[in-house]
């Protein structure tokens, strides 16, 4: 009996790490990504994940997300009934958008609010670490 339980006492680790060595790879998570060269259907599709995300029209710069994973959207000034800004009247604060690569999509995040969501079409390459 003494035999029997030094065998077991000895072979239980081993199983646990044959277990342990069998496990699937963990999915890699979202990474910082730059956006490749795109047409103007996934450029309109960019702009409105970003006006979705932020709450407000956004009209994005022509190389945005080309050189940082990043961009910075401040929010709409309030305006005279003629159209013309109120001088001094600021209201909330910029939102910052991210670019990632998940798997083969491009998400777009609002780093503020923690929504994001898939750029249809979008090609990203993953962001050189700096």
């Amino acid at each position: 009996m003494t035999r029997r339980c030094l065998l077991a006492v000895c072979a239980l680790p081993l199983v646990l790490l044959a277990c342990q060595m069998h496990r699937p790879a963990p999915k890699p998570g979202p990474v910082p990504a730059l956006l490749l060269p795109s047409d103007a259907e996934v450029w309109l599709g960019l702009e409105a994940a970003a006006t979705e995300l932020v709450g407000q029209p956004v009209t994005l710069d022509d190389d945005a997300f080309a050189e940082v994973d990043f961009a910075e959207v401040e929010p709409d000034e309030p305006r005279e009934t003629d159209g013309s800004a109120l001088a001094g009247q600021v209201y909330g604060r910029p939102q910052t958008l991210r670019l990632l690569k998940d798997g083969a999509d491009c998400v777009l995040l609002n780093q503020d609010s923690g929504q994001q969501r898939i750029v249809t079409g979008a090609r990203c390459r993953i962001a050189p670490s700096v």
